[in-house]
């Protein structure tokens, strides 16, 4: 039999293309796919790459923490699934409020994309799934959403106590599904734990004693660098104690880089205080910052004591970190020493008599003609309507007592 030149060229052509295939098993293996044989690679880090980073918000007590979980880089996405793993007695995720958007436009979500955490068998332990969720069949262009930039979902945490200053968030055992009807998957290599990070900025209130002035010194004891800024709130008994403003003042250690910028006090038992820095604070800058000044109530009357406590509420930072603060919380212990004294009898005669004399020595302490002036057990008789000044409102009550119209003083706080 006679083979022709041209029939030995197509024959040799099949055997040099049937070695190539051998010698190159990805390729065979396309070709296979492209018959509809499933193939599973196993190798996660040239796949894409799954991130957790910590996102923005406040970490005291009933705070939100958002995580976010950032899918990049993929060859093709279609989904995934994981173990989501974070200190239940510390942090509760808000299921309901899961966002998946484009990142880095964390503000805009992705529609056709959903998300879920649900409670796994183990108390420290959820399911986590990213699925496709458009209501059309996946394009091409949908199922790769997560090349190059990628996705982001957005998981907010309830923050149940304040959180300690190491708490890890891990997800581990991650599938990525490739196809929309998930029958194809990749196992991920396990990611790299967060570890939630806080800035300090950190008080503490010394406990005082006093009858007459009470002054309680404010220091800061931890403070991160690039601080410009914050605001406390202080809460003390509106029964036992006002506030006096005219007599706080800025502490030993303020440096004249801190100074007040605002101070409102209210009728609650509230202080708010703002101060602000002529620099970015550091680390170095820790110290007796501020006086707080009160005065008892004249309802005090014997030794007792009271509580002052203080919280942070809002900090001011120059350096581009969304690392959040670790909002602190103090308080002390104010001992109240009772002043002897006889509402109205200011004077202090010994038979406690209310007279004229009294309403007299009121009228020139207002206008400062008392030499000397007043002791601060003189000044508590003279604030008979006990609003923690003394004022021509006393004078009239005074001499009200004095003709009988009154029989007696208030002995609670005015409001």
């Amino acid at each position: 039999m006679k083979i022709r030149k041209k029939e030995v060229a197509v024959l040799l052509a099949f055997v040099l293309l049937f070695g190539c295939l051998c010698n190159n098993p990805a390729r065979l293996r396309a070709e296979e796919d492209t018959e509809g044989t499933q193939t599973t690679e196993t190798e996660g880090t040239k796949h894409g790459k799954i991130e957790l980073i910590q996102g923005g918000g406040n970490l005291g007590a009933g705070d939100t923490l958002q995580v976010q979980v950032r899918i990049y880089q993929m060859d093709a996405f279609a989904g995934m699934e994981g173990m989501l793993t974070y200190d239940k007695s510390v942090l509760e995720v808000k299921a309901d409020q899961l966002v998946i958007a484009q990142y880095p436009e964390t503000r805009d979500a992705a529609e056709n994309w959903k998300a879920s955490v649900t409670p796994y068998n183990t108390t420290d332990q959820d399911t986590l799934k990213v699925e496709w969720a458009g209501e059309n069949e996946p394009e091409d262009s949908d199922l790769a959403a997560a090349q190059n930039e990628g996705l982001v979902l957005i998981i907010p945490f309830t923050v149940k106590i304040p959180i300690p200053s190491e708490n890890k968030i891990s997800l581990a055992g991650i599938k990525v599904f490739t196809d929309k009807d998930h029958s194809n998957s990749i196992a991920m290599d396990d990611i790299v734990p967060l570890t939630v990070k806080l800035k300090d900025l950190e008080f503490q209130m010394a406990d005082v004693t006093g009858d007459e002035k009470i002054i309680i010194p404010l220091s800061i004891t931890k403070i991160s660098d690039g601080v410009t800024g914050f605001t406390i709130s202080v809460s003390y008994d509106k029964e036992k104690l006002i506030y006096d403003i005219s007599s706080h003042s800025l502490g030993k250690d303020a440096n004249g880089k801190v100074s007040w910028q605002k101070i409102e006090t209210g009728g609650d038992g509230t202080l708010q205080l703002k101060f602000i820095s002529t620099e970015q604070l550091t680390q170095k800058d820790t110290g007796e910052l501020f006086n707080l000044a009160f005065k008892p109530r004249n309802t005090v009357s014997a030794t007792e004591t009271t509580k002052v406590s203080l919280k942070v509420t809002a900090v001011e930072y120059a350096i581009s970190d969304p690392t959040p603060f670790y909002l602190s919380s103090a308080d002390c212990t104010v001992t109240l020493s009772h002043l002897e004294f006889t509402l109205g009898n200011v004077y202090a005669d010994s038979k406690n008599e209310i007279n004229l004399v009294d309403a007299v020595l009121v009228l020139k302490e207002i206008r400062g003609l008392n030499n000397p002036p007043l002791t601060e057990a003189q000044r508590k008789a003279a604030d008979v309507d006990n609003d923690g000044d003394i004022t021509l409102m006393d004078v009239y009550m005074i001499m009200q007592y004095y003709n009988g119209i009154i029989k007696s003083f208030p002995t609670f706080p005015k409001q």
